[in-house]
């Protein structure tokens, strides 16, 4: 599926004064909010839905960290295709990202 991110928008980043900027989308994330949710159930089905999270799920892509919130504005659509289904474990704060898995995701009308 493709995935177009077309805004950029900004969180605290829970260590003032830094704010997290982003890359986010609308109808161009909507097949990654589906993944999740289809994960989240099968999380759920297999024992491990103490693992799904709770609160509202934000496709987005991290792109710096700033001393300041930027207001959110569209930008020119960033694309791409998603292939696989990467499970990665990120080491909190080190920068350090382990690969643990990965899958291929299915073409759409695909069986």
């Amino acid at each position: 599926f493709e995935v177009r991110l077309d805004r950029i928008g900004s969180y605290s980043a829970g260590r003032p004064p830094c704010d997290l900027i982003t890359l986010e989308g609308d109808a161009g994330v909507l097949d990654v909010v589906r993944l999740q949710r289809a994960l989240a159930v099968e999380m759920m089905r297999c024992g491990l839905g103490k693992y799904v999270r709770r609160s509202p799920f934000t496709p987005h892509m991290s792109v710096l960290y700033h001393a300041r919130p930027l207001a959110p504005r569209r930008v020119g659509a960033i694309r791409w295709t998603a292939r696989k289904l990467l499970l990665v474990h990120s080491e909190v704060g080190r920068t350090r990202h382990h690969l643990l898995g990965e899958w291929p995701l299915a073409a759409k009308g695909a069986d």
